[in-house]
């Protein structure tokens, strides 16, 4: 987006999944609810016990902060069943970079704010995001979709926040058509 926003003229298409403009109480409120319709699960409290250590900055290196983010995983998917257990499992060797991460909790998160930079992407834009993404829902997806001008919004049903995992057919339909076809409108739904 920011890329976009400054390089009008280098961008002629943009997709935009699950993402944010700003990360404000508004976000961490419905955040919070998304995560809330999850209690009854068996790994619940282990990921939230995970994400709240993570927020703490309780992981003094790369491995223990990548440690942490697997047990948090099954948060980012609106169902954790056995495709969604082996796509975690496909990310075990992945290492998270602890510094990063500490930057954007600590000094990033709470001032970043891209709303008024959005409405100088000229770009064709599609917005794409599940319906049940804990991070960045809908509520995120349609604040983005609104400041870009003729944006197209796309809700994900049954889906969190790894969309393209958990619809990758639709992902890759919705991507597929967006990038050959005209990118105008707004859709949710199947």
């Amino acid at each position: 987006m920011g890329y976009a926003s400054k390089y009008p003229e280098r961008v002629e298409r943009l997709v935009l999944a699950s993402t944010l403009a700003r990360f404000a109480d508004e976000q961490r409120l419905a955040m919070e609810a998304e995560m809330e319709r999850r209690v009854g699960e068996f790994w619940y409290a282990d990921a939230r016990a995970a994400l709240a250590a993570e927020e703490a900055g309780s992981f003094a290196s790369d491995q223990e902060l990548s440690e942490l983010v697997m047990r948090q995983l099954p948060l980012f998917f609106a169902t954790y069943g056995q495709r969604e257990v082996e796509y975690v499992d496909t990310l075990r060797a992945e290492v998270v970079n602890a510094d990063a991460l500490r930057l954007w909790d600590t000094e990033i998160q709470g001032t970043f704010d891209l709303r008024d930079s959005l409405a100088r992407i000229s770009a064709a834009t599609l917005v794409m995001t599940g319906q049940d993404d804990f991070i960045t829902g809908p509520l995120c997806a349609e604040e983005v979709a609104s400041l870009v001008a003729g944006a197209k919004c796309v809700i994900i049903p049954q889906s969190g926040h790894m969309v393209f995992v958990e619809a990758r057919d639709r992902f890759r339909l919705e991507v597929s058509d967006f990038l050959l076809g005209s990118g105008g409108g707004i859709s949710s739904g199947p």
